[in-house]
């Protein structure tokens, strides 16, 4: 729910530049970083030094003009997906949505997340299976294996 549809405007820098005998970019940590709610494509990239998140995940390289991006799957992707502070922060930020719509009703907090997430209702084995889970492990930790399943990893 919080990402920011507007079309257009400049490019978000999120890095430090300096200047030591040659240009330095450090990109920031997701804490100090500006919040913006935008799409990747209106971040300011830096040909020499892609974003490590970004890299990770196939971005193309900048540096040079490519027909097709290429496509892979690691087990570094999915560590990052894990526990990369970003992914951690939408977690978050997900559970806190999804508590303030539904409090107190776990239930429907599994439902909503199903609904949001993988644009379908739970199955009763589902419900069953996240409410327990929810009851030993808390919201926050269904919101972050949710966004690192195949089912919203991947389109059919």
């Amino acid at each position: 729910g919080g990402l920011d549809l507007t079309m257009g405007g400049p490019a978000l820098m999120t890095f430090d530049y300096q200047f030591r005998k040659s240009p330095l970019y450090d990109y920031l940590n997701i804490e100090e970083a500006p919040p913006h709610g935008r799409r990747a494509v209106y971040n300011f990239i830096v040909r020499s030094t892609p974003d490590p998140f970004m890299d990770v995940l196939d971005f193309p390289t900048p540096a040079s003009c490519t027909p097709a991006r290429n496509s892979t799957t690691t087990a570094l992707q999915s560590l990052s997906l894990l526990n990369d502070p970003f992914v951690l922060q939408q977690a978050d930020a997900f559970a806190s949505r999804l508590m303030a719509q539904h409090p107190d009703d776990v239930e429907a907090q599994v439902a909503a997340a199903y609904r949001l997430v993988y644009e379908r209702p739970p199955t009763s084995a589902e419900t069953s299976r996240a409410m327990e889970f929810v009851d030993s492990h808390q919201l926050f930790h269904l919101c972050r294996a949710m966004f690192n399943s195949n089912e919203f990893l991947y389109v059919d």
